[in-house]
């Protein structure tokens, strides 16, 4: 895991999201807990910002067929432009209604 690549084409605000290609092998929740804790380290050691950094509990991971790979990556590069119009807490609120999902 510790030498895995992966490409994040934004982050907006407090908001970090991202298209990775994650091999098969790979557990979703091994890799998030090593992000998170590793970009956390490096947050910090660095003092890129003023306060402490901590990412906040759970995430969200989803599949994306092949062909939507870049429908995808356009979506999140204008996620800044995209939340001007309707915020993510609503945008996330219409995409769990349309497709059924509930919170834990």
């Amino acid at each position: 895991m510790r030498n895995t690549r992966v490409t994040v084409s934004t982050i907006v605000g407090l908001i970090a999201e991202g298209l990775i290609d994650l091999p098969a092998n790979f557990c979703v929740s091994d890799f998030m807990k090593s992000m998170k804790g590793s970009s956390s380290k490096y947050m910090n050691d660095k003092k890129i910002i003023k306060q402490h950094f901590a990412w906040q509990r759970g995430y969200g991971a989803y599949s994306v067929s092949g062909s939507k790979i870049d429908i995808v990556k356009k979506y999140i590069e204008n996620q800044d432009k995209h939340h001007r119009r309707k915020s993510f807490t609503d945008e996330y609120e219409d995409w769990k209604k349309e497709y059924g999902i509930f919170d834990d």
